[in-house]
């Protein structure tokens, strides 16, 4: 009993008062649960607001937690405190004659106090204080949810003022800091007044939580903090964004000249850029989705990207987090199982998926003229990546999951620019990373060459996009274009065919030699057509015998842009010649011996037949 009364009264709280809680004090912890280390501890039961029913655990038995009293110095594996496992979350009501909860949950008029860890909310209690505490800062909702938990649903928030104090290593933290306007924006979107309540650190520089402030310095000085410009009201959702809209810079002509410049930071050279949001534009059906999934593959594998302007560098390496909202796990799998497959990538150490098909995944919603509310997702998002080490690649598939726009708001060009400036800026900023998002032009744009449409800011705010598009006649197979690439020199598109699973760089297909069969077999067409006065021409439509024995060879109908580019193949390889027309002379491929010869006996032929 000495060590919980002293573990206790050094926070602002008593023995009595935890006894009268409901909480337990035992010599073995094991004996409540067998997860539990064999040592003393607190047992801190949690009980439904103003009853004596205990709060049920999602494995069906009493919830509670424990404070082990063997000392503040545990070993670096080992907790303070625990609770058993698969036991879930819930938030702590204390049970207390200065907190009459089911009197304050539904009157507004009552402030309230959200802080972190049970001894906060028996200390606020003995102080005369309304404190609800969490068991973490991020318990405020369950795991995998983002909407308010259940045990503070029930309280009626609309027009009630609410003060969050954790602890005051929250301005050193920055996760906790996210766990915050996650907080604040739930409570918000239920009407909540909310306050931003810092507390200092301890006078030595150590943290110092709520039940730590009123034991040194009393609820008078609480009060006094509460009414304090150090306690400000919780951001809106613009100001939210505020850190991404920098105030201008200003330098001399010769401090420029002057500046040692970086050079551009890129992922994959030529494609994806470092640190900001890069677009895949493309209509549906190009497989979007399929190639950022294969890019984010090779680069949480640390393998080259096939195809790559640059592959010859040493390739990148970053954890992969894909977000789905349009495919499910099945569908995610056989990609991925097929894409690795295909690229002999090995079994990756990292990398997550978040599958989140008929989910609410809209980090915003984003109304006309830039007006911007943030919703549970965005902070969902940051919490995942900031609990993944070192700079990652993000695919949110696809764009428009993502955003939620009101109105007019997806044409209206001010909204666009802060989705794409300011909001998804703040994901690569706040969270270490670099997106990659698929995106659906509109459908004038999708036969455009560069892929745009809706409002010109989708076609200028992106510093980095990407078209894919299908090679018209060509199974399978789609044409990679760099369509803005603000920081560096234009690069060649691409032509990736679908293989294995996989999009590969045609040109790095495997050939078994019936392409090389189809080759030829298109240069012996040509040859004998040049000697029949009807040579073939690539402006005009070629002979059904072509394909048919193109056919014969590969066991496929080629398209005509195949044939062309096998014509093309034979010129530079010296097989054919092509001339183009003149007078006395006809247009066409022709063997390279007699060509000339050739091409004027085509033309007195066709001017008989005319």
């Amino acid at each position: 009993m000495r060590l919980a009364s002293d573990y206790l009264e050094a926070r602002g709280a008593t023995l009595e008062a935890f006894l009268a809680a409901g909480g337990e004090v035992v010599a073995d912890a094991s004996r409540i649960d067998r997860s539990h280390r064999r040592e003393p501890a607190l047992v801190w039961w949690f009980y439904k607001p103003g009853t004596a029913d205990h709060m049920i655990a999602d494995h069906g038995h009493p919830f509670h937690r424990v404070r082990y009293l063997g000392g503040d110095a545990p070993a670096l594996h080992e907790r303070r405190f625990n609770q058993p496992r698969d036991s879930g979350v819930h938030v702590y009501f204390v049970r207390h004659p200065e907190a009459p909860w089911p009197e304050i949950a539904a009157d507004p008029s009552y402030g309230l106090i959200i802080s972190e860890g049970e001894t906060r909310a028996l200390a606020g209690a003995e102080h005369g204080l309304q404190v609800i505490s969490l068991t973490g800062v991020d318990c405020w909702h369950r795991k995998g949810e983002r909407e308010l938990h259940p045990d503070l649903a029930g309280i009626e928030w609309r027009g009630r003022l609410v003060y969050v104090a954790f602890d005051s290593d929250i301005a050193t933290k920055p996760r906790v800091g996210q766990a915050f306007d996650g907080l604040a924006a739930a409570l918000k979107q239920h009407g909540a007044d909310v306050y931003h309540m810092r507390l200092p650190a301890a006078p030595d520089g150590a943290k110092q939580g709520l039940d730590d402030y009123l034991k040194r310095w009393g609820v008078d000085a609480f009060h006094a903090l509460r009414q304090s410009p150090e306690t400000t009201p919780a951001m809106s959702d613009a100001d939210l964004f505020s850190p991404n809209i920098r105030a201008h810079e200003e330098y001399s002509v010769a401090e420029l000249l002057g500046r040692p410049v970086a050079p551009v930071e890129e992922l994959v050279p030529g494609w994806i850029e470092r640190g900001i949001p890069n677009f895949i534009a493309g209509p549906g059906g190009v497989n979007k989705s399929r190639l950022a999934l294969q890019w984010g593959l090779c680069l949480n594998a640390g393998a080259n990207v096939p195809g790559a302007p640059a592959g010859s560098l040493t390739p990148q390496k970053a954890p992969l987090l894909y977000c789905s909202a349009e495919d499910d796990a099945n569908e995610i799998a056989r990609r991925t199982q097929a894409i690795c497959g295909a690229l002999k990538l090995q079994k990756p150490t990292q990398g997550q998926f978040v599958i989140c098909r008929g989910v609410d995944t809209a980090l915003v919603v984003m109304k006309e003229s830039g007006g911007v509310e943030a919703r549970p997702f965005y902070f969902e998002l940051l919490e995942r990546l900031n609990a993944i080490p070192g700079h990652k690649v993000v695919v949110l598939d696809s764009a428009y999951d993502f955003v939620r726009f009101a109105g007019h708001a997806k044409i209206d060009e001010d909204s666009v620019n802060f989705f794409i400036k300011v909001v998804l800026q703040s994901v690569c900023d706040r969270g270490n990373c670099t997106l990659v998002i698929p995106w659906h032009p509109s459908q004038a744009g999708s036969e455009r060459k560069s892929m745009d449409g809706w409002s010109v800011a989708w076609q200028n705010a992106p510093r980095r996009r990407l078209a894919l598009s299908a090679v018209k006649d060509v199974p399978d197979t789609y044409e990679l274009s760099v369509v803005k690439r603000n920081h560096g020199a234009p690069v060649d598109p691409l032509r990736l065919r679908y293989h294995e699973g996989a999009l590969m760089p045609v040109a790095a297909l495997p050939d078994d030699g019936k392409l090389e069969e189809a080759r030829q077999a298109v240069v012996r067409e040509a040859i004998a057509c040049a000697k029949a006065n009807v040579p073939l021409n690539r402006s005009r439509r070629h002979s059904d015998t072509v394909f048919k024995k193109v056919e014969e060879a590969i066991g496929r109908r080629p398209s005509k842009n195949e044939v062309n580019d096998w014509l093309a193949d034979a010129v530079r390889n010296g097989e054919l010649s092509c001339l183009d027309g003149a007078k006395g002379r006809k247009a066409g491929y022709y063997p390279p011996s007699s060509a000339h010869e050739l091409a004027r006996e085509a033309y007195g032929a066709s001017v008989k037949r005319s």
